[in-house]
């Protein structure tokens, strides 16, 4: 900033930036050389400004009463080429229209104010230091001292440790045979399934066999019944033509028995009609057979024998048509007396 005697306004040479932390507070203010050329040669070597901070933070930190002549530089004392940090502060100045009353009561102010204010600045950023530095300070204790303990309980820590992993190993392992017995058990349900299955199956086929053997059972028992009845009457039969069969050799024997008695009683006769023949008895005997008396009565037992035999055969008859065309019929003797057929 300079300015200009014959106008009466400050001229704007180059860009000037400030920002004041309070109305008594000091100014960051940050000064460069006003050339580039002076710029090249510069030692940052030999800077003793640090990277972050400003000229005016130098000023402020580096001042003391031993060195008054290198006090600070108030914002109202700038020179040309001094820079600041922010220049929005003093935008007004720059543009000319901040009051020159206003300049002088800013240049004449007491430099101790603003040096008292920023020692007690600096003295609050010290104390809330020195308060963060015991605070960290009491953190890193504690710390420490929990560092210490566990350094203590490290090996019986290692050891729980171990043992939780010896015993998480052991769960695994056990957890591992487990899965094992159960993919056996798994392999044995199927390989049971299948087997089951196929008894089923066979369980299945031999019903079915049962029920057909069961049904040839069956018939074979209805055959063997229709057979044993058969049997049972060729059996009857059998018993019969034997039981004829023995009658027939008991009939051939009677009569045989009866021929040889009837050659008997013919030789018999044969002989006693020989002896007849030439007795009395025979005679008297062929007299008697042959009187008129004895031809009525055989007429008579002729007459009474037929008339018997009819009335027989007519019962007979009468009890077949009874029996046919179920009708009452009388079939007594009494009816049929005197009936010729």
């Amino acid at each position: 900033m300079a300015r200009d005697p014959e106008k009466g306004k400050f001229a704007q040479e180059d860009p000037v930036t400030i920002f004041p932390t309070s109305a008594s507070a000091p100014v960051n203010v940050e000064r460069s050389p006003a050339g580039d050329q002076g710029a090249s040669s510069y030692d940052e070597e030999n800077d003793p400004l640090r990277p972050d901070e400003t000229l005016g933070d130098h000023y402020y930190t580096t001042y003391s009463e031993k060195k008054e002549s290198e006090i600070h530089t108030t914002v109202w004392n700038l020179k040309k080429g001094d820079t600041f940090s922010n220049w929005q502060v003093c935008r007004d100045w720059l543009q000319g229209t901040f009051p020159l009353a206003e300049i002088k009561f800013q240049e004449d102010r007491a430099q101790e104010q603003a040096y008292h204010a920023y020692l007690e600045e600096v003295a609050s950023d010290l104390k809330t230091e020195e308060w963060s530095v015991a605070g960290w300070k009491r953190k890193a204790e504690a710390e420490a001292t929990l560092l210490s303990k566990e350094r203590k309980n490290w090996w019986e820590i290692c050891e729980t440790d171990n043992n939780e992993k010896i015993g998480l190993r052991n769960i695994i392992n056990n957890l591992k045979v487990e899965v094992e017995r159960l993919k056996k058990q798994d392999a044995e349900i199927e390989k049971l399934k299948q087997e089951k299955a196929e008894a089923e199956a066979a369980r299945d086929e031999a019903r079915s066999h049962w029920e057909r053997s069961e049904q040839r059972k069956v018939r074979t028992c209805a055959t063997l019944a229709l057979k044993e009845k058969e049997i049972d009457e060729l059996t009857a039969l059998l018993s019969e033509q034997e039981q004829l069969k023995v009658e027939l050799e008991s009939s051939k024997k009677d009569l045989q028995f009866e021929r040889v008695e009837r050659a008997e009683t013919s030789r018999r006769l044969s002989a006693t009609e020989e002896k007849l023949e030439g007795s009395e008895t025979a005679r008297v005997a062929n007299s008697v057979l042959n009187a008129d008396e004895l031809d009525e009565m055989v007429a008579y037992l002729l007459v009474a024998a037929r008339n018997d035999g009819y009335a027989q055969g007519y019962a007979e008859c009468s009890q077949h048509v009874v029996t046919a065309l179920k009708v009452d019929w009388d079939t007594s003797r009494s009816a049929t007396y005197g009936v010729n057929t």
